[in-house]
């Protein structure tokens, strides 16, 4: 299936939707459509896996993003490079202490084999500007009195991994959501007892792990154990239809930005944020929840929100209207989100979720009203059919 213009080495793939190949593209073509600057920033990013190095990637990575938006680049592919890219440095810097440790006579080679895996907005692929790091480790499995010998040397190497994350622009996460910590470094069989038991305790604070834990996504390392527990949790949340009305219940107040009369709502005057929307927490947030839950009880294993969503409608637990509404909803909200992102990095300003509402054209505050309404219907819908079964 090569074209005629491409001549080996400097061609790639085309692949349609559902991963067949459908044609071959040149990287000349490829490159053609992006600009300058855009290519430049790219090269950057191949910079060596030094931490000066990878400060320079992360630098690059923002750039990125803003040329890439500059060069209309939809906001949901610009978050999937954002996170590419960031998931590339977890990468980089665990080959790099794997490496220093294998040489060190005090740790040598890892005891057992390991996942990396990416938990949150980064394992949804959805990742804005400045995310702080959320990780876990999966390791293979050994026998319980071997544990104070094999153990040490992952909290070496995640104390190791987290210091440098958080070093290059990857802040270490507030809620101690890192590999750092035994709850987010288990073996598979007790990733698997970890979850069960999440699932049947269903208090607030394992509920919540669970909204965190559920968008995990492979990082680095033994991709197979990453996919063995995605089954598992997949398999779990369809059979636990229970679990998954009380992870919504935690979830219900989480509202859109809407107030009297379907009117934009924004903050109050006493916040910091007078006249703002935070299309995070009252916009992506309730959406993404509300799919993640759906997508749990419907047995999809997707991580990314648009991915689910067309899980959602392929098995008609949607329909088509109720997809387009949210899809083209999720990339308004994300491209509002990316561009004051972007504007106020410029502006070297801090960098939040909060956009101003005197900075919206007419359109867009109609789209993102109509965003809102469609996500009110989602979650009103949930809440519909929760009280209804149960």
């Amino acid at each position: 299936m090569r074209s005629p213009s491409c001549g080996g080495a400097s061609c790639g793939p085309v692949l349609d939707e559902m991963g067949v190949v459908c044609g071959m593209l040149s990287l000349s073509e490829a490159l053609g459509y992006l600009s300058e600057r855009t290519l430049e920033l790219t090269r950057l990013l191949t910079h060596e896996a030094t931490l000066e190095g990878l400060k320079a990637v992360k630098s690059a990575q923002v750039e990125l993003a803003g040329a890439l938006f500059d060069d209309n680049v939809p906001a949901p592919e610009v978050q999937l490079l954002l996170t590419d890219i960031n998931r590339d440095i977890h990468a980089r810097i665990l080959r790099r202490h794997l490496g220093e440790m294998e040489t060190d006579k005090n740790w040598g080679k890892p005891p057992v084999d390991f996942s990396l895996i990416i938990l949150g907005s980064g394992g949804r692929g959805e990742n804005f500007l400045f995310p702080d790091q959320d990780n876990a480790f999966i390791l293979d499995g050994y026998p319980d009195k071997d544990h104070s010998a094999i153990d040490p040397f992952f909290v070496e190497l995640a104390e190791r991994m987290t210091k440098d994350l958080d070093a290059v622009g990857l802040p270490l996460c507030r809620g101690f959501v890192m590999a750092t910590n035994p709850v987010w470094r288990k073996t598979k069989r007790q990733w698997r007892d970890q979850v069960a038991y999440w699932m049947t305790s269903r208090s607030p604070a394992t509920l919540r792990y669970c909204d965190i834990f559920f968008d995990f996504a492979h990082g680095f390392g033994r991709a197979e154990y990453t996919a063995e527990l995605r089954e598992y949790v997949t398999g779990m949340g369809a059979r636990n239809p229970g679990f998954i009305k009380d992870m919504f219940a935690i979830q219900e107040d989480h509202g859109v930005a809407l107030g009297w009369f379907g009117r934009l709502a924004t903050e109050a005057d006493d916040d910091g944020h007078a006249g703002m929307i935070n299309l995070k927490y009252n916009g992506t947030l309730p959406l993404v929840e509300a799919v993640r839950l759906l997508s749990l009880r419907h047995g999809i294993a997707g991580t990314s929100t648009l991915a689910r969503l067309k899980g959602l409608r392929q098995c008609d637990a949607i329909d088509g209207d109720a997809h387009d509404s949210l899809a083209g909803g999720l990339n308004h909200l994300t491209r509002l989100l990316l561009r004051q992102q972007l504007a106020d990095f410029k502006a070297g300003n801090k960098v939040t979720s909060f956009v101003p509402k005197s900075s919206l054209t007419r359109r867009e505050k109609e789209h993102l009203a109509d965003c809102f309404r469609a996500i009110q219907d989602l979650r009103g819908r949930l809440s519909s059919e929760f009280s209804g079964e149960f």
